[in-house]
């Protein structure tokens, strides 16, 4: 598929090469410059396309850290600028995400004694992780592609961009047909590209707002925070105001904007003049005067203008002396939350927000955006010198913005806003690597048995093995059972006699049974037996419960991927009769003590708990932790489904007392320590037979990785290889292409639009039930991208992807989903109708029990303590 052999991105060391100098120069603000300090001069050409477009020095700075990221990145893979392909391309997003930064040392914080990615215990916000943020790795693939196109056009770069546009799901190129009269739409326009995480408000609640700000020091720092929270102009434009910028009459200042570079008025509130009039009483004869003067000076000599990063170093202390984490740009969001009324629609405009009506804010309430008439606030108070002393809490209630004589409203606290500010538990505030690292000691501690290569059962001889298999407590009440269980068991230990091995065990793992998924193991001796004379037809159901009473009788230890790619109807219960009744007696016990809403849960745990004896041997009280967790490991990575009852049986385990005391009370404590799985071990999971096809499925994952997220690289990977090629092997044994007959992709279409399972009727027997897949043609959506996505790739790099470029076998029309909206719209419609006539009821109740617990929690309250 890709004769290039594959990076590993794990061992790869970037050096810190070159660095991004700063000149003074306002016509080359920025150099990147190599280690001998020569300029690179592809870069440097490019810094002067974002001069010409009007670009500020900040944002040539901004572009030049992604730049040197790269060329790190480059000297790291040894492959010139312009020598570039996808695959450096598709490596260094993938690098750019899973690195670990590199950082300066800071001064001690709250942020360095929590730790990276911890949440803050009074905002909420996880800390910067030790990664690099979705933001950056956003905005470093845009630079890159931008940097490579403007190259691409001046014929000094590769002719194909290395970070390519995503054209596969759309027609066109990006918001081509826009109506003016709509929104805009966000596209991810870059195949590797990651989507960006939707965040919620960062505003400051109003009553942690009055703790910061009567934290504040200063006269003038009270002054830089009132003029942020009332007009919501960002920090680097309010540092940068002048003397001739303040009109204390109209109540107006003047800043600089960031992007257009116009000059705008903002209103501000009285509060915020009243502080910057008390700051410039105190400075008065110790700063320069003047109309082109700086508004901001340094409170320590010597005195100069103040920066940026001197007014953000102001912030961090106050916030360090509550423990908090808030930004300079939070306060930008708070004053949006204050505006969210339509009202103030004028000041939206004057700093610098989208004039929508009504403005949406996702962490604020309807009731709080105008879609309900709130109280106003009475007439505003200008505070005086004395009425606000350092330490009190003064900007919370009087830093009121006016519009038109009328103030907006505070942010008001939602369920949203409130679970950020919750302290976090415990368990949510480790590090992924300390996580991990736990997590690896633990599997330390309580390891799995390992697997046994002879025991006395599976050294017996036939003769013996067949006399222990027919006898109490293996014979079932059933003549007809009985007599099954007797000719498989035969006709099995005939089967494996004649195979290669000192022991059953040996004999049974050189057959290659457990290369066969499901029940397809038993074309094995079906196919030996019918070799050597004629085939009952019952010989199927005979030779699978032999295979059972080898399994039971201990005689056999099949490999636990193997038995979860398998059904076990008989298992549990079996293993209850002849294995450990006592062990499986209390099992029962206490799934009897349990609701009878969980029996079916019990039922999974027992057959999880019996496939662990069949594997590892022993009795109910032989399991280790360590067993339980190689089981989940497992069922991961072999793809079992079943959520809670996937590991439930761990808590019945831990219930029944068989565990030691120190085990963790969930099995989910042991869950971070392997991490995700491998592309490769997606795609294993089910078995492709055909490797080339397997490899580019593979490949195919590999190139979209940079821009999905795990979960999304999941449901690819089981779309592809589980729904469609597995199945397509299946309908047609020894496929290698993906140009599928016609008669093979109807019948493939046909098989996806069902699900079979199989359920245990009133009768005690398995019958298979099919029900339609409601997301089939989601399904079909995924495998025609497949296929479109490898089409547009063969005309940019044919020699990798040219070969499979074949006909898509999934037409346009077929997945038009007009119809199942309509469906889906009537189901729900339909739901509705049928529970509104209790609706009644459950308000009734949930009002009784409301009350109920309110009752109950007054009655708490007025207990004293000790009675």
């Amino acid at each position: 598929m890709n004769d290039a052999p594959r990076r590993d991105l794990a061992a790869l060391v970037v050096p810190r090469w070159g660095r991004l100098l700063e000149t003074g120069d306002r016509y080359e603000p920025y150099r990147l410059i190599d280690p001998d300090g020569a300029a690179v001069e592809a870069v440097a050409a490019y810094f002067q396309e974002l001069l010409a477009a009007g670009n500020a020095p900040s944002t040539v700075r901004s572009y030049g850290m992604d730049l040197l990221r790269w060329w790190r990145f480059l000297q790291a893979v040894d492959i010139p600028w312009d020598r570039v392909t996808r695959r450096e391309a598709r490596d260094f997003s993938c690098w750019i995400q899973e690195t670990v930064k590199p950082k300066k040392i800071k001064a001690q914080g709250p942020q360095a004694v929590r730790g990276a990615g911890a949440a803050n215990p009074v905002t909420g916000k996880p800390s910067t992780g030790s990664g690099y943020a979705p933001a950056t790795v956003v905005h470093s693939e845009t630079v890159l592609r931008r940097f490579y196109d403007v190259h691409r056009d001046a014929g000094t770069g590769p002719l194909l961009n290395p970070f390519p546009l995503d054209l596969s799901r759309r027609s066109g190129w990006a918001h081509a047909h826009h109506n003016p009269m709509d929104g805009w739409r966000p596209e991810r326009v870059g195949r590797y590209r990651p989507s960006l995480p939707r965040r919620i408000p960062r505003s400051i609640p109003e009553a942690w707002f009055n703790k910061l700000f009567a934290a504040l020091p200063s006269n003038r720092d009270r002054a830089l925070v009132a003029f942020w929270i009332s007009t919501g102009v960002r920090a680097s434009e309010l540092i940068g105001m002048r003397q001739r910028d303040v009109d204390p009459g109209q109540q107006l200042i003047s800043v600089v904007r960031k992007g257009s570079r116009a000059v705008q008025q903002v209103p501000a509130s009285a509060d915020a003049f009243v502080w910057l009039r008390l700051y410039q009483q105190e400075v008065q004869g110790q700063v320069a005067r003047g109309r082109t003067q700086p508004v901001w000076w340094t409170r320590r000599d010597p005195i100069r203008p103040l920066t940026y990063h001197g007014a953000h170093r102001m912030f961090e202390r106050v916030n360090a002396s509550l423990g908090a984490d808030w930004t300079l740009h939070d306060l930008r969001h708070s004053a949006a939350a204050r505006m969210v009324r339509p009202e103030a629609d004028a000041v939206r405009r004057a700093v610098g927000a989208r004039t929508r009506s009504p403005v949406r804010h996702g962490g604020i309430s309807d009731a709080a955006q105008g879609r309900g008439r709130g109280r106003r606030a009475g007439a505003p108070r200008t505070p005086g010198p004395s009425e606000h002393p350092a330490g009190t809490s003064a900007a919370g209630t009087g830093l009121q913005l006016r519009v038109a004589g009328r103030p907006v409203r505070a942010l008001v606290m939602t369920a949203i806003v409130k679970h950020t500010t919750r302290k976090p538990l415990e368990i949510t505030n480790a590090t992924v690597e300390q996580a991990q690292a736990r997590n690896s000691g633990l599997r330390e501690q309580f390891p799995a048995r390992t697997a046994e290569r002879w025991w006395s059962q599976t050294a017996q001889s036939s003769e013996e093995t067949l006399r222990r298999l027919t006898a109490p407590p293996f014979l079932p009440a059933a003549n007809g059972t009985r007599a099954g269980r007797r000719r498989g068991v035969t006709k099995l230990l005939h089967w494996l006699s004649n195979q290669p091995g000192d022991t059953w065990q040996q004999r049974w793992m050189a057959t290659g049974a457990e290369d066969l998924c499901g029940a397809a193991w038993v074309e094995l001796p079906q196919r030996w037996l019918s070799e050597r004379g004629p085939t009952p037809l019952h010989d199927r159901e005979d030779l699978t419960s032999g295979l059972l009473m080898l399994i039971c009788g201990d005689v056999i230890r099949p490999a636990l991927p193997w038995m979860l790619t398998r059904t076990h109807r008989y298992l549990a219960s079996v293993m209850a009769e002849v294995r450990d009744p006592d062990g499986f007696a209390r099992l029962h016990q206490l799934a009897a003590a349990g609701p009878a809403s969980s029996r079916k849960d019990a039922q999974i745990a027992a057959t999880r708990i019996a496939t662990l004896l069949a594997c590892k041997g022993g009795r109910i009280s032989d399991i280790t932790v360590g067993d339980c967790v190689e089981l989940v490991d497992t069922q991961r990575r072999v793809h079992a489904r079943g959520g809670q009852k996937k590991v439930d049986f761990y808590l019945r385990l831990r219930a029944m007392g068989i565990f030691p005391e120190d085990a963790p009370a969930t099995i989910r404590a042991f869950g971070l320590a392997l991490g995700q799985l491998s592309i490769e071990e997606l795609v294993d999971r089910y078995r492709i037979r055909c490797q080339p096809v397997r490899d580019v499925i593979v490949d195919y994952l590999r190139e979209r990785q940079p821009s999905l997220d795990f979960a999304s690289l999941d449901a690819i990977s089981r779309t592809l290889a589980g729904l469609f090629w597995a199945r397509i092997e299946a309908l047609a044994p020894g496929i290698d292409s993906l140009r599928l007959p016609p008669a093979v992709a109807r019948a493939w279409k046909d098989d996806l639009k069902v699900k079979k399972r199989n359920v245990v009727g009133p009768d005690g027997k398995s019958v298979e039930v099919s029900s339609p897949r409601l997301n089939a043609k989601d399904e079909l959506m995924r495998v025609r991208a497949f296929y479109l996505d490898i089409a547009q790739w063969a005309a940019e790099e044919p020699a990798r992807w040219g070969p499979w470029a074949v006909p898509c076998p999934i037409s346009d029309d077929e997945i038009h989903k007009a119809k199942e909206r309509k469906r889906r719209k009537a189901r729900m419609d339909q739901r509705t109708r049928e529970r509104l006539p209790v609706l009644p009821i459950l308000v009734s109740t949930t009002d009784r029990r409301r009350r109920e617990a309110a009752s109950l929690l007054q009655a708490a309250g007025d207990t004293e303590p000790g009675n």
